[in-house]
């Protein structure tokens, strides 16, 4: 016989004998006049209630953090598309997961105790029903015991009864009230007094209306549970044995919490590839919605699922828009540079190709009947459109300064004769510097009057680099050749004061324009007489009344006979009286204007 402390007892509660049961049921549940000393009900239906919240509420979290993904800016994922989604989906199920399984453990193991889910405490034993088993721990293994009184804002709200028990543990009842928990201590050390007297004076009879399972420990079940649940089996076999009995708890509510990981793993990776993929497309929409090609581009960049779309589809498609909005033949040809392998180029070049028909119809309602200039502007337009239109070079072929040095020579013997006046040499007023900014403008009254016609991004023209030698060298580029020769006219200017005299200045053009690659050219050659008079306003030169500068004087002509080669031209290109005609001729009118 040993003389240790009693053994803390597990064993299932159907073992205990019919009388046992029915009588810890009766007593628990209040059927019985005997109450425990102390009773911390668990398992309760609100507690299953909150723990369906709790799951609720999870789910709520995983939906937000899935929808959350669709939110993202076009530039930055959102967190969940991330590692971290995986993680936070995963314990958001998890907990919705379990929540369940606790709820659905607490409903079914409500249902299949005769008894309320909970620990009682006993004078002779604290006894632990939370399951189809209960658990006995004798008080004779208690070593500790510690009563605190709560306070919420200072005021009091209940008092928590720590009982510890040696190789056990400690369990815990919250009483409201001190009045209750001081009664509550009174009335287990007067039960354990009743106890000690009965025993002392063997009086079976009070031990067993003082202790719940005297039946069960007079009748040795306690030792050996397994035969002791014969009696249980024949009650439930419908041999005559009556006592409540506890249906057995599905075992795998003991592994809820690994089951609900297992799920919530499985089932975060779907979701989590759900919500990804609801986040891109949600950043692809903002994009496209935006018509903003840098927004593509950060989709792009931030590697979404569809940049191979992007980049062959929409791209090119908000380009093509951008283009279609600027009506120009260099946006679209900026276009198809940029994206040559676009479904939108045919379309473009189709685009590019209706602007030249439209601009060479507008050109042949206005152009003059010369079919040799009608061929050649054909063979021009050819040749922009098929090379993206580069601009035609205006370049100048200047008389040689050996050439104006021979005529200064003659100016000089004409002045013998003219009575010894001062016949003012040419040569110096036709050097590239003072004729620069007169052929230049020549160039600006071309481009004003053809842009009457001609778009500036079909056909546009620029200053080349002036032309050395005789001979006219192979093109790389469309040109327009402009060569001028100056010869001294019949005529003689004189100023109303001074000796000196000035030349009528005949300026003698040839112009010719060449395609690269193609023998059809076009040339045609005019001469400008000098005026018979003219006049201009001037600031004194030399002194008092002494006249305009010599530079002056033939720069004046120089100009008067440039501006009536811009007049030539329309002439030439343009029937009189169309709008290109018009326009050509003005341009040179309201350039020579400005000139005093």
């Amino acid at each position: 016989m040993s003389n240790g402390p009693p053994p803390v007892r597990t064993l299932p509660f159907n073992s205990l004998p019919a009388t046992t049961r029915q009588r810890f049921v009766d007593v628990v549940t209040g059927r019985s006049q005997q109450r425990p000393i102390l009773s911390q009900p668990s398992l309760t239906v609100g507690g299953g209630v909150g723990w369906l919240f709790v799951s609720a509420f999870c789910v709520a979290i995983a939906y937000a953090m899935m929808a959350s993904a669709s939110t993202g800016y076009v530039y930055r994922a959102s967190w969940v598309e991330g590692p971290g989604g995986v993680v936070g989906i995963t314990l958001a199920l998890f907990c919705a997961i379990f929540g369940v399984f606790a709820a659905f453990k607490r409903f079914n193991t409500k249902g299949a105790l005769p008894f309320p889910a909970g620990k009682y405490l006993f004078a002779t034993d604290l006894v632990v029903a939370e399951s189809d088993s209960i658990t006995l721990v004798p008080m004779g293994l208690m070593t500790n015991f510690n009563g605190v009184h709560q306070h919420y804002n200072g005021v009091y709200t209940h008092t928590d009864l720590h009982f510890t028990f040696t190789g056990w543990g400690t369990a815990t009842f919250a009483v409201k009230g001190k009045h209750v928990a001081e009664q509550a201590l009174d009335q287990m050390q007067a039960m354990t007094r009743a106890i000690s007297e009965a025993a002392k004076s063997k009086n079976i009879q009070r031990l067993r209306e003082l202790d719940v399972f005297h039946d069960a420990f007079s009748s040795g079940v306690m030792d050996k549970p397994g035969l002791a649940g014969l009696d249980a089996l024949v009650a439930e076999q419908g041999g005559g044995t009556t006592g409540p009995l506890a249906r057995e708890i599905p075992k795998f509510f003991k592994w809820g919490w690994a089951a609900s990981l297992g799920i919530a793993g499985l089932a975060a990776v779907p979701l989590w590839l759900i919500a990804a993929k609801a986040g891109d497309n949600a950043r692809l929409a903002n994009a496209l919605r935006s018509s903003s090609t840098y927004q593509l581009e950060d989709y792009v960049r931030m590697g979404g699922d569809e940049v191979d779309l992007v980049r062959t589809d929409w791209a090119p498609l908000f380009v093509y828009r951008a283009a279609l909005q600027r009506n120009s033949v260099t946006a679209l040809r900026d276009f198809i540079r940029t994206n040559p392998s676009s479904s939108y180029v045919g379309e473009a070049r189709g685009l590019i190709r209706e602007t030249f028909v439209r601009v060479r119809r507008r050109f042949d309602e206005q152009a003059a009947t010369d079919p040799q200039m009608r061929a050649f502007m054909t063979a021009l337009l050819t040749h922009l459109e098929t090379n993206d239109s580069p601009p035609v070079s205006v370049r100048f072929r200047a008389p040689s300064s050996d050439a104006l040095a021979q005529i200064d020579t003659r100016l000089s013997t004409a002045g013998r004769r003219l009575g010894g006046r001062d016949v003012v040499a040419i040569a110096p007023h036709f050097t590239e510097a003072t004729s620069g900014p007169r052929e230049r403008e020549i160039t600006q009254n071309l481009q004003r009057g053809f842009g009457a016609v001609f778009p500036n991004d079909v056909l546009s023209l620029r200053d080349g680099a002036r032309i050395d030698g005789s001979s006219p060298a192979a093109v790389t580029e469309p040109t327009i050749e402009v060569a001028y020769e100056v010869r001294p006219s019949e005529s003689f200017y004189s100023l109303r004061t001074g000796n000196r005299a000035f030349v009528g200045i005949t300026v003698d053009f040839t112009v010719l324009m060449r395609v690269p690659g193609s023998t059809q050219t076009f040339s045609f050659t005019t001469s400008v007489q000098p005026p018979e008079r003219f006049s201009f306003s001037y600031d004194t030169y030399g002194g008092a009344n002494a006249g305009p500068s010599d530079g002056r004087v033939y720069s004046v002509m120089a100009e008067r006979a440039f501006d009536q080669l811009s007049s030539h031209m329309a002439g030439v290109f343009f029937r009189a009286g169309s709008e290109a005609h018009r326009s050509l001729a003005n341009s040179s009118t309201t350039a020579g204007s400005t000139t005093n």
